[in-house]
C-alpha cells in the first residue's frame, strides 16, 4: 500500500467520524427539544394544578404541601425583588467629614476645613421607597407598575 493510499484511507475515516459526529449532533438536538417540550408541559400542568389551588380545589394533601412552597418562595421573591428596587433607588449623597461635616470630594484624604482622615468619613444614602398599590380583590401589595395581580389575577386599569 502506497504513503497516498494511506492518506486517502485516512481521509475516507475522517470523514466518515466527522459524519457520524454531525448525525449524533443532529439526534442530540432533536432529543433536547422533546426533552424541552415534555418540561414545558409539565411546567404547564403544574400551572393548572396551582391554579385549582388558588381557586380553592381540593387537592391532594401533598399537592397543597408543594402549592404552599410556591407560594413561600413566591412571597419570598418579592421582598427579593423590594429590596433591589430599594436599592436602586437608593442616592448616594457625596462624602461628609466625620468631624466637620464638610463635604469632601470623591478621593480626598483629608477633610479641607478640619485636617480630619477622609477614611473616616461618613456616606449617607437616601432611600427613596418604591411606589406600591393594592390589589382593590386580594388586598395584595403590590408594586405600582404591574398590570395583573400575581395573586388572584385582578388586571389594573390602564391610565
Amino acid at each position: 500500500m502506497s504513503i497516498f493510499d494511506k492518506i486517502g484511507e485516512g481521509v475516507k475515516n475522517l470523514t466518515e467520524k466527522a459524519s457520524d459526529v454531525v448525525e449524533t449532533s443532529k439526534i442530540s438536538a432533536k432529543i433536547n427539544a422533546e426533552k424541552s417540550v415534555i418540561n414545558n408541559l409539565r411546567s404547564r400542568i403544574g400551572e393548572i394544578v396551582f391554579e385549582q389551588y388558588r381557586n380553592g380545589t381540593v387537592l391532594e394533601p401533598e399537592v397543597v404541601e408543594l402549592c404552599g412552597k410556591i407560594k413561600e418562595s413566591e412571597e419570598i421573591i418579592l421582598k427579593m425583588e423590594e429590596e433591589i428596587n430599594r436599592i436602586k433607588n437608593a442616592e448616594v449623597k457625596p462624602l461628609k467629614c466625620k468631624k466637620c461635616g464638610t463635604e469632601l470630594k470623591p478621593n480626598a484624604k483629608f477633610c479641607p476645613e478640619c485636617g480630619q482622615r477622609a477614611d473616616e468619613a461618613v456616606v449617607e444614602k437616601t432611600v427613596v421607597e418604591p411606589q406600591t398599590k393594592q390589589c382593590p380583590s386580594c388586598h395584595e401589595t403590590l408594586p405600582e407598575d404591574v398590570t395583573f395581580c400575581p395573586e388572584c389575577g385582578y388586571q389594573f386599569k390602564q391610565e
